[in-house]
């Protein structure tokens, strides 16, 4: 077959740099209509960067719950590598930043590794520019959640832009159509952990990333290595028809190398659908090589493609595959197998609504490298658990590891950051909570007869299972899976949650109202008494008919 190229990487990014003198200290400036943040009160946003890249001292900026547009299509710009900022929202769906028709950008944050911006949206205006990027940063991106507006006209556009060691962390990119991109990560490389992407192409390296705890659902590419060394770790990825899920694509000058550990690879089994992909189109002299261990893939061809002097490799190790869609074209190619598997079935929890977690029944529990040192998976739950209670506790494959005891996810809180009881007055708390382990079991059931409370000074029950890294106020939203995968809040349940193990008993029922049979999914968020917001998490369950 034509091997085509999946996706051009290049134009280098600009960085403003500027060094000017004297010193102050930190201000914080507190944009209208947010007023009571105690700081120096501004009238716009984009005033704001421009006061805090006055001087070297690390400001921050307070935005309120209301959108802020851009005063033009170039959007906020914050540029000052001596200066580093940080930009606080009231929360993703609060505080939203967008830019007017035709922009190329809503923010660009260069203030170095010490910058950051959390705690808000960026939604993509109307008919942007082309290579238009939403976020553009070198420094934190953090519970940030990018998503596309309508009309488009089929531009080429961005979710977010990393480089020079830029991460995006607990945050979602949703993108619609083609050419898209949820993630660009340029020179200097960067990473995305704990993220969620939805675009044609998911996430391309373009000089190397490090993924970590990241779910990617894509038509195009999911994982696109284009320079360098990228790694993936304890991830999930879902493919649709004529795309590929791992891609190493060198470019000339430089080889690229993808190693995947511990994925979940779901896609169509298709003649031109790609698992994994390693071929050197674009530069016939350099080496391409995919190495995947630990990973569950089902459907989807493997192809390695050698166009010139350069090698393309594919090798997969402890994983659990079909092996019979291999294709190897050019005498430098090849693809090798060790220690794989072919169980048909992998015992997944529910692959219809995106639970990949495995089934106390899985055989694939304890069957990954006997090598792989101890870790974490996709939820933060420990690696290397006796799952299958042969007295040997062993890797699992795929994202997600068998917690026994705890049905199919769940693991203790990590521990709390140590406090000096003579340090005088505490810091304040900026640490959101985190919840590990979020399922439902069973996740099938018929209604019960008794109700379920809405409200509750203690969480209990059984139901829904989850872990708090520290004492929280739990929102737990309920979804009805309607056509077309789009979810309708049904009823809201809130619980006072305490640090380490809890549970949501839940009937089928909000207060007495019965919910009707089908296809549902749980959203819960916890809020500490600080104000800080943890990540949201997801668990599938079905309501049978009695």
């Amino acid at each position: 077959m034509t091997v085509r190229t999946i996706v051009a990487i290049g134009a280098a990014a600009i960085s403003l740099f500027g060094v000017l003198p004297g010193a102050a200290s930190a201000t914080d400036y507190c944009v209208l209509p947010n007023t009571g943040c105690g700081g120096t009160n501004v009238d716009t946003f984009q005033k704001a960067l421009d006061l805090a890249d006055n001087a070297p001292d690390a400001d921050r900026i307070l935005l309120g719950a209301v959108t802020y547009v851009a005063p033009t299509t170039g959007g906020f710009d914050y540029s000052e590598a001596g200066a580093p900022v940080e930009i606080i929202g009231k929360g993703a769906g609060q505080t939203i930043l967008t830019a007017p028709t035709g922009a190329s950008s809503v923010l660009r944050l260069f203030g170095s590794s010490d910058s950051s911006v959390h705690d808000l949206g960026i939604k993509t205006p109307a008919n942007v520019a082309v290579d238009y990027a939403g976020l553009s940063t070198d420094g934190l991106a953090r519970r940030i959640d990018v998503t596309d507006a309508q009309p488009q006209i089929g531009t080429d556009r961005t979710g977010v832009h990393l480089e020079n060691g830029g991460t995006l962390e607990d945050s979602s990119v949703a993108l619609n159509g083609i050419p898209t991109r949820g993630v660009w990560i340029d020179v200097g490389g960067g990473t995305v952990r704990g993220s969620s992407i939805a675009a044609y192409f998911a996430l391309s390296s373009a000089y190397g990333a490090r993924i970590e705890r990241s779910r990617f659902v894509t038509s195009g590419g999911g994982v696109i290595a284009g320079r360098n060394l990228t790694t993936i770790d304890n991830s999930v990825i879902v493919v649709g028809q004529n795309g590929v899920a791992l891609a190493a694509n060198p470019q000339p000058g430089s080889p690229a190398t993808l190693n995947a550990d511990g994925i979940t690879i779901l896609t169509p089994d298709h003649i031109s659908t790609r698992a994994v992909w390693a071929a050197t189109p674009a530069a016939p002299a350099e080496n391409a090589q995919v190495n995947v261990r630990n990973s569950i893939i089902q459907g989807g061809k493997f192809e390695a493609s050698a166009m010139g002097a350069g090698h393309a490799g594919i090798a997969i190790s402890y994983s659990d595959l079909d092996p019979g869609g291999d294709e190897i074209n050019g005498a430098n190619a090849s693809i090798t197998e060790s220690h794989t598997t072919n169980v048909g079935d992998p015992g997944f929890a529910d692959p219809q609504l995106g639970d990949f977690h495995l089934l106390p029944s899985s055989p694939l529990i304890d069957a990954g490298d006997p090598g792989t040192p101890a870790g974490l998976d996709m939820e933060g739950s420990p690696r290397l658990v006796d799952g299958n209670g042969d007295g040997t506790a062993r890797r699992d494959m795929g994202a997600f590891e068998y917690q026994t005891g705890l049905g199919t996810s769940g693991a203790p809180p990590p521990p709390l950051p140590a406090v000096d009881p003579g340090a005088g007055t505490p810091p304040a708390d900026t640490q959101a909570p985190v919840i590990i382990g979020f399922r439902a079991t069973p996740s099938a059931f018929a209604l019960a007869r008794a109700a379920t409370p809405i409200s509750a000074r203690n969480a209990r029950g059984t139901r829904f299972r989850y872990t708090l890294s520290e004492a929280a106020r739990v929102t737990l939203k309920l979804q009805r899976v309607r056509p077309g995968r789009r979810y309708v809040t049904v009823g809201t349940l809130r619980r006072s949650a305490a640090q380490g193990m809890n549970h949501i008993r839940f009937t089928g029922r909000i207060g007495v109202r019965a919910l009707r049979p089908g296809h549902y999914r749980g959203v819960i968020s916890a809020t500490d008494t600080a104000g800080n917001h943890s990540a949201l998490r997801r668990a599938a369950f079905r309501i049978a008919r009695a």
